[in-house]
């Protein structure tokens, strides 16, 4: 009886075995699936973090000359302002 429990566990075990390296040889291509599309997934992830910082940076830089812009647009009004000043004060009569 001993005999037979012992040859139905080696056959089990190695019918288990060997159906272990068939899923773990089957699965590799499907783990390497996995991979790429996790590797795909990171590859998302970084393109979408950089674009991120690209827009900032461009909308940072677009700000700035905005800035810019509105301090020269000032400094042309107050000059502006200036000469209308003088003109006016000039035409006045004393």
């Amino acid at each position: 009886d001993d005999e037979k429990e012992t040859a139905r566990t080696k056959e089990e075990f190695t019918v288990d075995k060997k159906r272990k390296r068939k899923e773990s040889v089957s699965s590799q291509p499907e783990r390497q699936k996995e991979k790429k599309e996790e590797d795909k997934e990171a590859e998302k992830e970084v393109e979408k973090e950089s674009e991120k910082e690209i827009k900032k940076e461009v909308e940072e830089e677009l700000e700035k000359k905005e800035t810019v812009a509105r301090v020269q647009v000032i400094q042309v009004e107050e000059e502006v302002l200036g000469d209308l000043e003088r003109q006016q004060h000039e035409e006045k009569p004393h």
